[in-house]
């Protein structure tokens, strides 16, 4: 199979339409061919165990995204103290209340972003019409999101560690 061929299985696996597939990715083939292919890269999701399998990964995607985001903003709005439980808790943070407060600040905005991108994309997935749309949004949804809660806490540690630097500076 050559390159430009995967990338019309692909397409076609996501239950894209005929109209939306660029004209140089299907020269050569009917869309009917399109079609089949796409039948055995991508199936429906109308079988039972598939939609199970959506359930038991959207539901708890969704749910974690939520959590993330509740208790960040309870984090950013001063109204979670330092613990070991919940929040960015890192060495820097952990260090003092003030490099809590200022961690749980600093790192907020990008946390609770990817916590939403995990809800969007549990929720998309009940959309979707496809096995291969359902494993592109769950990657996608699961490493963005993932990947701005790490971002989150890594702004958060640094802005902690040079607020007690300044804060040792001081005394």
């Amino acid at each position: 199979m050559y390159p430009w061929q995967h990338r019309i299985q692909l397409l076609a696996g996501l239950g894209l339409s005929e109209e939306s597939i660029p004209l140089s990715w299907r020269a050569g083939f009917s869309f009917p061919s399109i079609k089949a292919m796409g039948a055995q890269g991508g199936s429906e999701l109308t079988d039972p165990v598939l939609w199970l399998v959506v359930v038991l990964v959207a539901v708890p995607l969704i749910a974690g995204g939520l959590i993330v985001v509740l208790v960040t903003r309870r984090a950013t709005n001063g109204q979670l103290s330092r613990n070991s439980w919940a929040g960015i808790r890192t060495s820097a943070t952990m260090a003092s209340d003030m490099a809590w407060d200022v961690g749980q600040r600093a790192g907020g905005r990008l946390t609770i972003a990817g916590g939403w991108v995990m809800v969007l994309s549990g929720l998309a997935m009940f959309v979707w019409r496809s096995l291969a749309g359902f494993l592109l949004l769950n990657g996608i949804g699961i490493s963005l999101g993932l990947s701005l809660i790490i971002a989150g806490a890594v702004r958060g540690h640094q802005t902690a560690k040079t607020a007690i630097r300044q804060q040792i500076g001081e005394s």
